[in-house]
């Protein structure tokens, strides 16, 4: 990879040139729809999810400051698509399965807390409904993903203070709601990351 040639061809895409915008799709197009398809296996969703990153990338142009902004854009923003199409999708066998899983990591810690699954998942559901788009994917980015604050800010165009505050303010949230139910905190907490992780 040339990192000169990128940084050069980012400050075109900036200024909105048509052949930047060719460049940087024609080096990562074929990457991000394998790993599209590899995660959605739908060669349509494949084919329509990359296409809506590089459109949604091209209109946001405007807010990235340097290469580094774009390629963590263009690796980031494909996977959550993914997600929050998957979401939207979601099926009874789906719920089936969540509460199959809940169940066994119950059974598994050997604790009888007596509330069932779907107690469990209907709060979980209630709380995390509750949270604003941006606390639930202000959690999701750092605690699913991995990303540091500072990296989170720079792809959300808010500043790390912003982010850790709404860090912050989510978790009081949900400890707030969970603790109100009396609910089995080590289940709460599975079920927790379970639902984060679905976007």
């Amino acid at each position: 990879m040339n990192n000169l040639l990128d940084e050069q061809q980012f400050e075109l895409f900036r200024e909105g040139r048509p052949e930047a915008f060719e460049y940087f799709f024609n080096n990562h197009h074929k990457k991000m729809h394998k790993d599209v398809l590899d995660m959605c296996g739908s060669e349509e969703l494949a084919k329509q999810i990359t296409e809506e990153v590089f459109k949604r990338a091209w209109d946001l142009r405007d807010s990235m400051n340097n290469v580094k902004d774009l390629r963590d854009y263009l690796d980031y923003i494909p996977e959550l698509l993914v997600i929050q199409h998957v979401r939207k999708e979601r099926t009874a066998f789906d719920v089936a399965q969540d509460l199959a899983y809940l169940a066994q990591q119950q059974e598994r810690m050997g604790k009888d807390s007596g509330i069932g699954s779907n107690q469990v998942l209907v709060a979980m559901d209630d709380a995390m409904r509750k949270l604003t788009p941006t606390r639930r994917l202000v959690l999701y980015m750092l605690f699913i993903k991995g990303y540091e604050t500072a990296t989170v800010a720079r792809m959300l165009n808010i500043t790390p203070q912003t982010v850790r505050n709404t860090k912050t303010q989510a978790l009081a949230f949900l400890r707030a709601e969970l603790y109100n139910r009396d609910l089995f905190m080590p289940l709460i907490l599975v079920a927790l990351l379970l639902y984060i992780d679905q976007g």
